[in-house]
């Protein structure tokens, strides 16, 4: 019988789908390029929901390609570009903001796995242009002695 699932994406008994996916327990995996990745977060931030984004973002692109974390990086890397542009383009369909997430996820989970120049070619994923944000006016605020 199959388990089912909260709305939250966790089964009934608190366990993350994602977890159950990529093989992870806290900050190890069963899949050696998801300890990488782990490895990398942890260097870096440290952070347990940054763990819980990048992973569930690695889950939802692993789970749309109908493959493994490691069966992705065995594949053409031309098939990875294409396929990872392709997931981040339709997650930030509906904001820029989501797509850079998912960008951000995906991204790290190659450099982490040396598609950063160091092992193997870069694969480079184009995100979404966010514009700065506008300049608040303060006008009413000038002190006296500077008013014009």
């Amino acid at each position: 019988m199959p388990r089912k699932r909260a709305a939250c994406g966790s089964f009934t008994n608190g366990e993350r789908i994602w977890e159950t996916f990529l093989k992870v327990t806290g900050w190890k995996s069963e899949y050696k390029s998801v300890q990488r990745l782990l490895n990398h977060l942890a260097r870096r931030i440290k952070s347990e929901g940054s763990r819980e984004c990048y992973l569930s973002w690695l889950y939802r692109y692993c789970r749309k390609v109908g493959k493994d974390p490691e069966e992705v990086l065995a594949s053409e890397p031309l098939w990875i570009r294409e396929s990872m542009q392709d997931f981040v383009d339709d997650s930030g369909a509906k904001t820029s903001e989501t797509g850079n997430l998912a960008r951000a996820a995906l991204t790290a989970f190659l450099k982490s796995n040396g598609f950063d120049g160091s092992e193997k070619k870069p694969v480079r994923i184009k995100g979404f242009f966010t514009p700065a944000r506008k300049t608040i006016e303060m006008t009413g605020l000038v002190p006296p002695g500077e008013r014009a």
